[in-house]
């Protein structure tokens, strides 16, 4: 920045944005809460004692004073011109980008339950977060479960089972609506536990699959426990449906039933996946009080390639091996659907254009849909892919 416009920009009088609250989250940093929509910034403590001088009374120059020598003029300015204006938490800057939202993987987010139905519903659910409860709840589940695995696995291959299945998809459908409500309402009922203020849950997609997401934001004030513990609240209430309907095939001997448990033991083992973003991405965020799990992580790995890599801390090299790890895995899955889908894939354009003109002949049947799925969440991964790889090939070419 030129000397002109450092002492320009010196002269400038910052003003936060009206909800704006700045509050301690560890030893060496703070969070900037909009509370106005539940976004956060995570800052240095540094840089949360010049918000906090943000008032509309002093200058730049005047800010800098305060804080003494422990920042130049040049750096000071260039927070506040090039940084912080990124986030739209000043009134005098003019960009309108919120301060990182939760769920900005998902697209297409619609509002299906509003704050105030969300915060009614899940003060009533807060019972379930009793420890007596949560611990006798879990017990139980994993005693029935391994029982129940042990003495009648044989029964998922009977003859019978398939038939019992298809002639309840309908009943599937709905009760897998309900449960998503009610992993999101996991979620939102553990931070009204805590004292937090829960916010709407919707409804979005993650690539092309739909799901459920519940704005828990707030869960950022809370201790490292409280806050792990707000993210396993999903699993947690999807825990106890599988435990009710385990109870329910022992009384009935209902093997469909005992599928849909199996599938939901299935489900909570994919929200445990740290690699997407599921309970399991904010789970290991939480676990590491690093906010911006993926971000922080492609920047550390990107390091690894640049002549920075000498002031590199434990914690930046485990954050790259995550970021490293990460692409693997989607490394993975887009080798798996390639394999099982080759034929698909590789005529999957030409197929396209062939199905858009006889489209009005026959119309689209769910098959085609089945079989679209696989492809388009390959190209879709493979894009994603590149684009990292891209950015981090420009990384290490620009540090030699």
């Amino acid at each position: 920045m030129k000397n002109e416009d450092i002492l320009g920009n010196l002269d400038q009088i910052p003003i936060l944005y009206e909800g704006i609250t700045i509050q301690p989250f560890d030893k060496l940093s703070y969070l900037v809460v909009n509370n106005k929509d539940g976004h956060y910034l995570k800052v240095s403590k540094l840089v949360a004692d010049a918000l906090l001088l943000s008032d509309g009374t002093r200058s730049l120059k005047q800010i800098h004073n305060e804080l003494g020598e422990s920042i130049s003029f040049g750096e000071l300015a260039n927070i506040f011109s090039k940084e912080l204006p990124k986030f739209g938490i000043l009134e005098s800057t003019t960009q309108d980008t919120k301060i990182n939202p939760r769920f900005s993987h998902i697209k297409l987010k619609i509002t299906l339950i509003p704050i105030g139905i969300v915060d009614k519903i899940s003060r009533l659910f807060c019972i379930l977060f009793h420890p007596a409860f949560m611990i006798f709840s879990s017990l139980a589940f994993v005693f029935l479960f391994g029982f129940l695995l042990f003495m009648n696995f044989q029964f998922i291959n009977t003859p019978n089972t398939e038939p019992a299945y298809r002639s309840h998809w309908w009943i599937w459908i709905v009760l897998s609506f309900l449960v998503g409500l009610f992993h999101e309402f996991g979620h939102s009922s553990a931070l009204v536990n805590f004292g937090g203020k829960p916010r709407q849950i919707g409804f979005g997609l993650y690539l092309i699959f739909p799901m459920f997401f519940s704005t828990v934001t707030d869960a950022w004030r809370f201790k490292k426990k409280e806050r792990l513990l707000i993210n396993l609240g999903g699993v947690y209430f999807e825990m106890l449906v599988a435990m009710l309907g385990l109870i329910y095939f022992i009384i009935f001997h209902d093997l469909s039933v005992l599928i849909f448990c199996f599938f939901y033991l299935i489900t909570i083992l994919y929200n445990l996946n740290p690699f997407i973003r599921s309970d399991g991405y904010w789970i290991l965020s939480d676990m590491t009080n690093t906010p911006n799990l993926t971000q922080l992580s492609n920047e550390n790995l990107k390091l690894l390639f640049s002549k920075s890599i000498c002031r590199f801390k434990l914690k930046n090299y485990l954050l790259a091996l995550y970021a490293l790890l990460s692409k693997t895995y989607i490394a993975f899955i887009i080798l798996a659907l390639f394999v099982n889908n080759y034929s698909q894939i590789i005529l999957f354009f030409p197929n396209l254009v062939n199905g858009i003109s006889t489209l009005r002949l026959r119309g689209i049947g769910f098959t085609d849909v089945q079989k679209a799925i696989p492809v388009i969440l390959f190209y879709l991964l493979l894009i994603n892919f590149i684009s990292d790889k891209s950015k981090l090939l420009g990384a290490r070419l620009a540090s030699k």
